[in-house]
């Protein structure tokens, strides 16, 4: 069982003017790191949701989250490349795990998504083709795909596609019968697929980035709007690296020195727009006395930690979970924890359990 140790967190907070802005004031610096954040300046409650095992739920990991009308939603692409759903509480609901070459069935699952209107799932899968269920993960229908994809987003009438291998997002409907593109990313000779998600949401708003991007976009009406763009160490260095030699070229030292940050999660109020980000580690930035201040965090957070409501949804394995380490004055200290009542079966449970970090409701103001 691979080890889900504890990240850095960073979260960028980009503060938006009430007036007109100038493009600088959409630039931030990502180089200076200063320790004096703490984790209560911006989580206010700390609880944990078991995600209990029966018969076929025992998972291998988290690969990604959503959530629906009191149902948690999770890929797993480690134990078993299927969906499995469970209730508020952690318990067992539903399962979709059907591997095979038949209608409805798949090799791998490249992604998902639950549709924020209908509670409707579009799974993405290898062979390229979209499986429908319904949010009981119930087979609805299937949709063949000429090209392979690695993410997937409900959005309209439709679902956004994004092709790592030619780094552009395509659109397509229920009823279409091939996809159409709607925008060019970047792209270098470093194009390749990851483990982080592409379309981010935050409530009813959507957004995009890719490791290639030095933009962060916001999808409105079709369009991808750059509402910030990202300035980082030796910027312009790796950019002339990876456009004009093989990454593989270099070795595993020279490689740390020119990482790129990726954005992970969104979160956005009426002033502010933040966002969670890894470069090697993650960082929390934020406003301080009328500037931005970058700051390592210790929590639990990866890449697949989402934002639904008021709070940021992470995971850790229940064996990992150690009550001591959420007293640590400095890391938690002026946080409510809510810890979980633990017994002997959840003690000895290979399953993982969800993470959720209510934000504080002035965050970011």
């Amino acid at each position: 069982m691979m080890k889900h140790t504890l990240f850095s967190l960073s979260i960028l907070v980009l503060c938006n003017s009430c007036g007109d802005r100038k493009e600088e004031a959409n630039i931030r610096d990502l180089s200076e790191v200063n320790n004096t954040i703490s984790t209560c300046s911006f989580i206010e409650q700390v609880d944990f949701i078991p995600l209990h095992e029966k018969d076929s739920f025992l998972l291998g990991e988290i690969n990604a989250i959503r959530k629906y009308d009191g149902k948690w939603y999770i890929l797993d692409n480690k134990q078993k490349a299927a969906i499995v759903a469970f209730d508020s509480v952690g318990q067992p609901v539903s399962l979709y795990d059907k591997t095979g070459n038949g209608k409805g069935e798949y090799a791998e699952i490249t992604d998902f998504d639950v549709s924020p209107k209908t509670g409707g799932i579009c799974v993405l899968c290898g062979p390229p083709k979209i499986i429908i269920l319904d949010k009981d993960l119930k087979f609805k229908q299937e949709i063949k795909l000429s090209d392979y994809y690695w993410r997937i987003c409900w959005y309209d009438a439709g679902f956004l596609l994004y092709s790592a291998n030619n780094a552009t997002v395509d659109y397509i409907t229920l009823e279409q019968g091939k996809a159409r593109k709607i925008f060019q990313a970047e792209s270098d000779m470093y194009n390749v697929a990851g483990t982080e998600p592409v379309f981010i949401r935050d409530g009813d708003n959507l957004y995009f980035h890719t490791e290639q991007s030095d933009a962060l976009y916001e999808i409105k009406d079709f369009e991808f709007v750059p509402v910030v763009s990202l300035d980082y160490p030796l910027k312009k260095e790796t950019e002339q690296i990876l456009h004009k030699r093989y990454y593989g070229d270099l070795n595993v030292q020279e490689r740390m020195k020119y990482v790129r940050p990726t954005v992970n999660c969104v979160i956005g109020n009426d002033t502010c727009l933040s966002f969670i980000y890894s470069r090697m580690l993650y960082y929390i930035n934020m406003p301080y006395e009328n500037h931005y201040i970058n700051s390592v965090l210790k929590i639990d957070c990866g890449r697949s930690t989402m934002k639904t409501g008021n709070q940021l949804i992470s995971w850790k394995y229940i064996s990992e979970y150690d009550p001591e380490s959420y007293s640590d004055d400095r890391l938690y200290k002026g946080v409510k924890v809510n810890h979980p009542v633990m017994n002997d079966s959840l003690r000895q449970s290979g399953n993982p359990m969800l993470v959720l970090y209510t934000l504080k409701k002035t965050f970011g103001e």
